[in-house]
């Protein structure tokens, strides 16, 4: 199967970067990039550039490109793959419902980039579209950050390593002077050479040919964490950038975990929670009591008096604990304890933090065999972890309790 080529590009009002990216993959490159298709994240005032410069029917530079250098090609470039960047509110839509390239509904399309909203709201547009992308098998992109203002050069970047795998490339486009200069009208070198002219600040008129440029790719180093940050992120972390960001952090270096017994506000009732890069892990009663347990062997592990440390086996411990911490969570009795596939419930536990963060997160706080096996006795398990990760606040009350049971 032949991979689907992309190129994806960030512009502002000079949509010169994109042909000029074109013509370095198609013409300079060896072996040549030649694209199925190209996108472009832009603003509206970008857009519009684009649709009348290099999109238009009749006069657009685009289709001059590809007589001069696709002649019989076909590369899939127009409207519906220019996407404005914009405020969204996500829905159940496909891929590239709107013009924005995102699954989600478009509040607020933005002329330019001038806050720390509309900065927010390019992150989000540039992550989701390479997000698209990349979720479709077998595609392979080429992404470019010559274009647009430098903060979108500098969130197409960081977003592409966020979803890279090694194949993957990312560039800037590098152009001869004079050929930068927007007088010139200068998109690429055409295959018949012409003369271009301009104005120097000593107001003197100068020509220069087409053929004196040079036109050709930087290729960027640069992490590329798509393969080891997987596909199975939270649906947040599918459309904020910001959170998908703070995910492959965590997934480098473990987060601060939170374990507390919260009381509801305007109740009696407490429930157990974990709180992990900031979003809640649902648990049942029974899975937070497990976790729980874990979390305080492994937060206490270096008590001089504990003779294994973080190693827990909770099959062992008496009903009458289970009773009390059942009790604090004012939950259900777990009945018939002793019959407990406790295997499963680390399953499950597992399961619920890697739908709230992810598997490559999730893998951090995993319950899991430690030591050997001793004649007659099953393998104790513990949260492997470093102790300083795991953040306990009132459920310190459960330690003394527990901990006469282990030493």
């Amino acid at each position: 199967m032949n991979p689907r080529n992309i190129l994806v590009c960030v512009s502002g009002m000079s949509p010169a970067v994109i042909t000029e990216t074109l013509y370095a993959l198609v013409v300079k490159e060896c072996p040549a990039f030649v694209p199925d298709e190209i996108h472009v994240i832009t603003t509206l005032q970008g857009k519009q550039k684009i649709l009348l410069e290099l999109l238009e029917p009749a006069q657009g530079v685009f289709h001059a490109f590809m007589r001069d250098y696709l002649p019989g090609r076909s590369i899939r470039f127009d409207a519906e793959t220019v996407h404005v960047i914009g405020e969204t509110r996500a829905h159940k839509a496909g891929p590239f419902s709107q013009l924005t390239g995102v699954s989600g509904q478009v509040l607020h399309e933005l002329d330019d980039i001038t806050t720390e909203n509309d900065n927010k709201a390019a992150a989000n547009t540039i992550y989701r579209v390479l997000r698209e992308l990349k979720s479709q098998p077998g595609t392979r992109l080429h992404a470019s950050v010559a274009g647009g203002r430098k903060s979108m050069s500098f969130y197409m970047g960081h977003a592409f390593s966020l979803l890279a795998d090694a194949d993957d490339q990312l560039s800037h486009v590098l152009v001869s002077e004079p050929f930068e200069n927007p007088q010139l009208k200068f998109y690429y070198p055409p295959r018949e050479p012409k003369l271009l002219s301009w104005t120097d600040r000593q107001g003197q008129a100068q020509q220069v040919s087409t053929e004196q440029t040079d036109v050709k790719l930087a290729h960027l180093s640069v992490l590329r964490l798509g393969a080891l940050l997987g596909k199975d992120w939270p649906e947040k972390a599918q459309e904020s950038f910001e959170f998908a960001v703070t995910l492959a952090q965590a997934a480098v270096q473990p987060p601060r975990l939170k374990v507390v017994l919260s009381r509801e506000r305007d109740s009696e009732l407490y429930n157990g929670s974990l709180f992990l890069c900031g979003e809640t892990v649902k648990l049942s009663p029974l899975e937070f009591v497990v976790f729980a347990m874990f979390a305080l062997t492994c937060h206490f592990q270096d008590d001089p008096q504990l003779f294994d440390g973080a190693e827990l086996e909770p099959a062992s411990l008496p009903d009458t604990l289970w009773e009390t911490f059942s009790n604090d969570l004012r939950g259900k009795r777990f009945d018939s304890l002793k019959k407990k596939d406790f295997k499963s419930i680390y399953s499950r536990i597992h399961e619920a933090l890697s739908e709230a963060v992810g598997s490559a997160v999730a893998a951090h706080f995993r319950i899991e065999t430690v030591g050997k096996k001793q004649a007659g006795q099953q393998r104790p398990y513990a949260l492997k972890v470093a102790p300083e990760r795991v953040d306990i606040s009132d459920i310190k009350d459960w330690w003394p309790l527990l901990r006469k049971e282990l030493i």
